[in-house]
């Protein structure tokens, strides 16, 4: 093989390997985004819940309960996704502890929205627009984390 092909193969992984290592980058940037837009939905979407539409003063205590648990479950994803934005370089537990945040909100809207029609057939709807928000970006999240935790190199 002659020095000119060599170079040339050389410039050619030059290119094309911070190229594919720009891929995963892009798509979590992009996964970041979505989650950074998802958080901030929320209090437009909690607005929608009206505990006090609920029959009864426990089924109210309840509703108020699961929308303040999960508005701290929001706070904490919400920390969680600006430390992760602070790394220089992040790795793959770091999106793992976002991704894991955004599981228990997902945890919390079931346990907050509770039985069908349990606070009435308007907060069922307004739990289920808060559930629609971010269920795709954890989805997204879960595929995310699954591919960084394959491409990392085993010692």
């Amino acid at each position: 093989m002659s020095l000119r092909s060599l170079i040339l193969i050389a410039c050619i992984f030059a290119v094309a390997l911070p190229t594919h290592a720009q891929a995963p980058r892009e798509k979590i940037d992009s996964l970041m985004e979505q989650a950074t837009l998802a958080l901030g939905r929320y209090q437009q979407l909690a607005s929608g819940v009206h505990c006090d539409e609920a029959v009864g003063q426990s089924l109210r205590d309840s509703c108020n309960e699961g929308v303040e648990m999960l508005g701290q479950r929001i706070q904490e994803a919400k920390e969680k996704l600006a430390r992760y934005g602070q790394l220089p370089a992040p790795a793959v537990v770091d999106l793992f502890d976002v991704y894991e945040r955004f599981h228990r909100i997902m945890e919390g809207i079931d346990i907050a929205q509770g039985p069908p029609d349990y606070y009435g057939k308007h907060n069922e709807e307004a739990f289920a627009a808060i559930y629609n928000n971010f269920v795709k970006v954890t989805g997204w999240f879960g595929g995310v984390v699954r591919d960084e935790i394959q491409n990392q190199k085993c010692p």
